[in-house]
């Protein structure tokens, strides 16, 4: 079943990135990354909103969870222009970062990156 979850998930981040700019794909584990080049930090929130919001119209069922009785998103958002070092990867950590402070929060929400800007 977790299987057939994370293909939902999938499909549904899938359906609200704008190809060929944008790349939805699993991060690792449980976790999904949305990349938006050419995106505003606006832009950003609207679509992780879009995306969140067509993971919930999924309706999929998540037993046992202390949270809510379906699937729902947390998410990490931030923006930046990276340059091709390890700045990138330290951009992703953030993002990273903001993600477990939205679980941490109680899950289903949003937390944007505070300070996302190049060195």
């Amino acid at each position: 079943k977790n299987h057939q979850c994370l293909q939902q998930t999938a499909r549904a981040l899938n359906s609200i990135a704008r190809p060929p700019r944008d790349l939805a794909a699993r991060f690792g584990g449980e976790e999904f990354i949305v990349l938006l080049p050419d995106t505003s930090a606006d832009g950003a929130m609207e679509i992780a909103r879009a995306g969140a919001q067509a993971i919930r119209d999924l309706r999929i069922p998540h037993a046992g969870s202390s949270v809510g009785d379906e699937v729902t998103a947390s998410l990490g958002v931030g923006t930046t222009q990276v340059k091709p070092d390890a700045q990138a990867i330290a951009f992703l950590e953030s993002v990273d970062h903001a993600l477990y402070a939205a679980k941490a929060a109680g899950r289903n929400c949003i937390e944007v990156v505070a300070a996302a800007s190049p060195r």
